[in-house]
């Protein structure tokens, strides 16, 4: 991006297209802009697509498996669908996304790192352009042991991403 005199605008992520915890993924690492850009050889303008996704937030980056898995058993348990399917390299997502919202910036250790994944709720659970929430809270919310300062916290949410049209 600085070789294209182009900056930042947030956080860096990482995009799963494909997920086999036992072989390889299909993954790609990105970066928000204020606009569009054209690419060249190795960089490539993306898009996340908007939708309605369920996140968490966990704290500590040796913590990811963990947190991906805490939000898809609440998920299930809640009987959310995910933009999910079955495909021959394991499974594939939509949209599934981790952006790190803290690093060696704010802290130089990784177990106090806060990393957000979220996960696009299939589209037939996302008829019309309205927020979902959990039930009777607010935004975020603490999903398992812990408190603010400690390395056991998960928050979640469900949100939406961009403008839905018909």
């Amino acid at each position: 991006l600085g070789q294209h005199g182009i900056e930042s605008t947030g956080a860096p992520f990482i995009r799963y297209y494909v997920i086999d915890m036992a072989d390889k993924m299909d993954v790609e690492i990105g970066v928000p802009v204020a606009a569009a850009v054209t690419g060249d050889d190795r960089v490539k303008r993306g898009v996340l697509p908007v939708g309605r996704y369920a996140s968490l937030i966990y704290r500590d980056v040796t913590r990811g498996v963990e947190g991906n898995g805490v939000l898809i058993d609440w998920g299930a348990a809640q009987g959310l669908k995910w933009d999910h399917w079955q495909v021959p390299e394991g499974d594939a997502f939509g949209s599934r996304y981790e952006i790190f919202l803290t690093g060696p910036q704010d802290d130089p250790d990784p177990h106090m790192w806060d990393t957000e994944v979220a996960i696009r709720l299939a589209d037939e659970l996302c008829p019309h352009p309205r927020p979902l929430v959990w039930p009777a809270r607010a935004a975020k919310r603490r999903l398992g042991p812990g408190g603010r300062g400690e390395k056991d916290l998960w928050w979640g949410s469900l949100r939406r991403l961009g403008k839905l049209t018909n």
